[in-house]
């Protein structure tokens, strides 16, 4: 599956910068749409940022898909503006398969990077955190972590093999 995340990381990023980008620059011809469709742009058009705003928004979830370290991230920041695209697809602009495409990668990278994202539900140490240590900083001296039950190792800084004593 790695290879597939990294193909759907880099086609989800090159149509999210083209598309972003266009927003800003122009590029790209708008496409006939219908009546509906059409409104809706020309109201985002008209608020005078919303369109800006979403261009940046998909140029930044774009660069961060780019590196292998922000992609959890850039996925997340995609997900509400990759619903709204295919919502828009479905109800209002049927056509245009780069809308579906943006929404299935961005699904798929949610779900391979969905143990990144427990901490924030609270099924996880909080980031920079360490597992096993407690409230006051003191480490628990078993080894294992205290919110799963185990027995993974606790690496840290202090204690790169995980042995379960703190130097």
């Amino acid at each position: 599956m790695h290879k597939a995340t990294i193909v759907v990381r880099y086609l989800l990023a090159l149509i999210l910068l083209v598309m972003g980008l266009n927003k800003f620059v122009g590029f790209l011809p708008m496409p006939e749409m219908p009546e509906a469709a059409g409104a809706f742009m020309g109201a985002l058009a008209e608020s005078g940022y919303m369109l800006q705003l979403i261009g940046l928004t998909e140029v930044a979830s774009g660069i961060l898909l780019i590196f292998p370290a922000t992609a959890a991230l850039g996925a997340l920041i995609l997900a509400p503006l990759s619903l709204n695209i295919l919502l828009f697809h479905l109800v209002l602009a049927p056509a245009g398969i780069p809308g579906y495409i943006v929404f299935l990668g961005n699904v798929f990278l949610i779900y391979v990077y969905r143990e990144r994202y427990m901490p924030i539900i609270g099924k996880g140490a909080p980031a920079g955190t360490q597992a096993g240590s407690s409230a006051s900083g003191e480490h628990s001296g078993t080894g294992r972590s205290e919110h799963s039950g185990r027995g993974e190792s606790t690496k840290s800084p202090q204690d790169p093999q995980g042995s379960g004593t703190a130097t």
